[in-house]
């Protein structure tokens, strides 16, 4: 099966449903099938064919889902861009698809506009029209071509043919575009909708921006069984008043967050009634702190509060649970693997991690990417000696101990002082021991020598930096106590979706 026929079973199953609602827009399944078939005539019509790369770069959540079917229907590859960060490279990405077909809104025409090639076809979906690229222009094509007989006889899409392509940042900061099939992500969310219990009458609320892989599992997860999906403008989407409110007022029953995003709600909720809907919270994206538990416990009342690792490689790969009696002392697990997934730790000497030894995870999972776009499967899986088939290297850092896993942060942002291994985020979490720290951010300092750990802070309280380093100093060898500790006033800066952005600190406040 692939997402188109799963999607149309369910539109025929639950055709009088809402599946989405978009600011005063609400669409059921048979209107949204409709409209997916419409489309799909439209770009058969004009060019689009199975196995081509489409980008969609528009600021219309609902468009672009409604594309998204479009596109899948046909067996084409859906590329979502990023249009929210300005830093994050267009103009690579766009080099590496190396496409002529785009799907864009009105508002961003301008952004995509110098990057594409000539004879580029934009498809405007909030106008119903097409754009073709002349010269340094865009013209549009008033005798554009509409064919519904051509749905008649459609390409049909494989299961593991690719559905999408999700481009992440890189640790280099080369884009890499991460190819998903369409197994991989239906497996992805027929699982989640099991794990969590998924009902008719769930609400999902997608706040990670749809270039994000996890956007998927609130788009979709819903239609296992006749649910609706949320969508908000991305202006508003780290606008926590906003998301309370459209919480409340759709009696949103599951999130999935990351825990700033979170933390950005509990500490702006006046009435805890907001959240009383929510049934199921998950967090994901990076580390909940042991410090914001108690309270993600008492404004979430009624949620089950889960714990979720994974990246945009293999999807969720581990969960925990939060239990009723987890206390902030307690080092938070990132779970046991869930069922489809292999993971293997191996230390640096290449051998199988004892019971307590962190390692490095690797790892099988039935909704493993296919392979990087461009990129040689060499440089994407590994072989390992003893095991059959190719893995997945994380470059995560993870202990086992009695069935549970931990994280302890990434392999290439471990740095050297003075010839000993340090790990920044270790010392994170010795910081955010202090009650005043909102945020802090520990990283190398490049513009002295020798180099040094700078840790930066965002604090209401001053705190002085002697001071600082005696708490450090409880916790932390010498080598890994900051040399430089700054106070500032107001939150870190923050990636599209919410995570701390390492990148723009450095930049700031390196110089």
């Amino acid at each position: 099966m692939n997402i188109y026929q799963f999607f149309q079973k369910s539109c025929t199953t639950f055709s009088d449903q809402f599946a989405y609602s978009y600011e005063d827009i609400n669409i059921n399944y048979f209107e949204l099938k409709e409209r997916v078939d419409k489309q799909s005539a439209l770009l058969i019509s004009n060019g689009v064919s199975k196995g081509d790369l489409v980008g969609i770069y528009s600021s219309n959540p609902l468009h672009s889902v409604i594309n998204y079917f479009s596109l899948l229907r046909i067996g084409a590859v859906c590329v979502p861009i990023n249009f929210e960060d300005q830093r994050f490279s267009l103009e690579k990405i766009l080099k590496q698809i190396n496409t002529k077909h785009f799907i864009v809104t009105q508002d961003l025409m301008h952004q995509l506009t110098p990057f594409i090639s000539e004879n580029s076809i934009l498809f405007c979906s909030d106008l119903d029209c097409i754009f073709i690229k002349n010269g340094s222009k865009l013209v549009e094509n008033t005798n554009f071509a509409f064919n519904p007989l051509l749905l008649e006889t459609p390409s049909t899409p494989n299961d593991i043919d690719p559905a999408f392509i999700f481009f992440t940042s890189g640790s280099t900061g080369i884009p890499k575009g991460v190819i998903l099939s369409h197994k991989n992500i239906l497996h992805y969310i027929i699982e989640g909708s099991r794990r969590y219990k998924v009902a008719n009458d769930d609400v999902f609320l997608c706040q990670p921006g749809l270039h994000f892989d996890i956007s998927l599992f609130s788009i979709l997860t819903p239609f296992t069984n006749g649910g609706k999906c949320i969508l908000i403008p991305p202006h508003l989407r780290s606008n926590p008043l906003y998301l309370i409110e459209t919480i409340h007022k759709y009696n949103v029953s599951v999130l999935y967050l990351v825990p700033s995003v979170i933390k950005l709600i509990t500490q702006s909720i006046q009435n805890k009634t907001d959240l009383y809907s929510v049934r199921v919270l998950i967090s994901s994206g990076e580390k909940i702190e042991a410090a914001d538990i108690t309270s993600f416990k008492t404004h979430f009342a009624n949620s089950t509060i889960f714990n979720i690792y994974g990246n945009t490689e293999a999807n969720d790969s581990f969960v925990y649970q939060l239990a009723e009696d987890f206390n902030e002392e307690t080092i938070l697990p990132i779970g046991s693997p869930l069922p489809y997934v292999r993971p293997i730790l191996l230390n640096e000497h290449g051998e199988q991690c004892a019971e307590g030894e962190v390692g490095e995870l690797f790892l099988q999972s039935e909704t493993l990417m296919l392979g990087y776009h461009k990129i040689q499967d060499s440089h994407a899986f590994v072989k390992l000696d003893g095991f059959e088939g190719l893995f997945f290297p994380t470059k995560d850092l993870i202990l086992k101990k009695d069935n549970q896993y931990y994280y302890f942060g990434r392999k290439d942002k471990m740095v050297k002082i003075n010839g000993h291994r340090v790990n920044p985020l270790q010392i994170e979490e010795v910081i955010k021991k202090l009650s005043f720290v909102e945020e802090v951010a520990v990283s190398m300092d490049q513009n002295h020598s020798p180099t040094h750990l700078i840790a930066i802070i965002y604090s209401k309280h001053f705190y002085s930096s002697s001071d600082l380093r005696r708490h450090c100093a409880k916790y932390l060898p010498a080598v890994a106590i900051p040399k430089e500790f700054r106070i500032i006033d107001c939150p870190l800066p923050k990636t599209s979706n919410g995570k701390i952005d390492y990148k723009a600190i450095n930049q700031i406040y390196e110089k």
